[in-house]
């Protein structure tokens, strides 16, 4: 009788150990499961914020872009007026040459 009770204390404590192990691995799993979701979540998130980023970077380029092509049209009419400056500065000096004495 002895015997059997050690066999029955030794089967509970092992159904025990199991089951124990059981509930263990399956709260384990969960509480991995929702880290996963945190961890996927706030990676998306990132993920949108650099996107949105990226597209405001782009639209600043595509500005940024714009204005110097508007600053290289200024310079070249610029330069274009200062030539028929000058050209009209010698045609002056030409005729004051020779109207001098």
């Amino acid at each position: 009788m002895d015997v059997n009770i050690a066999i029955f204390i030794s089967t509970i404590s092992i159904v025990f150990t199991i089951f124990n192990s059981v509930v263990g691995y399956k709260r384990s799993n969960r509480n991995d499961t929702q880290n996963d979701t945190a961890t996927i979540t706030t990676i998306l998130v990132k993920l949108e914020n650099i996107d949105k980023s990226m597209s405001d970077i782009k639209t600043e380029m595509k500005v940024t872009r714009r204005d110097f092509q508007e600053l290289r049209d200024k310079v070249i009419i610029s330069e274009q007026a200062l030539k028929t400056i000058w050209s009209a500065i010698e045609n002056l000096e030409q005729r004051l040459k020779g109207i001098q004495p």
